[in-house]
């Protein structure tokens, strides 16, 4: 069974945050600027505990990680519904994403095969890499691209969406899924590259 994953805004989970980290021998890091509503809590929570630094600053999309400087990824304007699309043998699959916050991201997965159903949806949590970036493939061109990952994991299944720009500067997204349960995986092979509608301002 995978685990659930939850957000409390608690004092309890700062402390067994702090606690786990004192049991690895992980620092805790010194974080400014974190805003709830800017930023998830959970992914504040696991940078606080992380050991990967012992500075942390945000302001607005950027980060400063010991002296480094990475940048939350905007290319999605905050509020705004993007309808990523493909067809595929099961019908034509379409990703409507919303983004909420510099760190999650609203999604519904439909697939329409002579009828239109939603096949899943919920909210995922992500940032920019700090110790590596995450690559894809463009199944048309073949070239590979960098990319933001946003997760999220639910009683039986785990979530991920992978959204970047690919070698012709073209916004792209890929959906995977995996799960406890029989015939619900979706692998980063099983569902092509997902496109926006040509002419869509982004």
């Amino acid at each position: 069974m995978l685990r659930r994953t939850a957000i409390q805004l608690s004092l309890a989970a700062v402390f067994t945050a702090s606690s786990l980290a004192a049991q690895e021998n992980r620092p805790l890091a010194k974080i400014t600027g974190a805003d709830t509503i800017r930023y998830s809590y959970e992914y504040l929570q696991e940078l606080w505990s992380s050991g990967i630094a012992s500075s942390i600053a945000l302001v607005d999309s950027m980060m400063v990680v010991d002296g480094l400087t990475v940048f939350f990824p905007t290319d999605l304007e905050t509020d705004r519904w993007y309808a990523f699309s493909a067809s595929t043998a099961k019908g034509l699959v379409e990703l409507r994403v919303k983004r909420l916050n510099y760190t999650n991201i609203r999604y519904e997965l439909w697939i329409s095969n002579g009828e239109k159903r939603k096949e899943d949806e919920g909210v995922v949590i992500g940032g920019p890499g700090i110790i590596g970036s995450e690559n894809d493939q463009d199944d048309r061109s073949l070239v590979q691209y960098f990319c933001t990952e946003y997760t999220a994991c639910s009683l039986h299944c785990c979530r991920s969406i992978r959204i970047g720009r690919n070698d012709t500067d073209e916004l792209v997204a890929k959906f995977k899924r995996h799960c406890d349960l029989p015939g619900m995986d979706i692998g980063l092979d099983d569902m092509p590259t997902l496109r926006l509608p040509e002419g869509t301002k982004r």
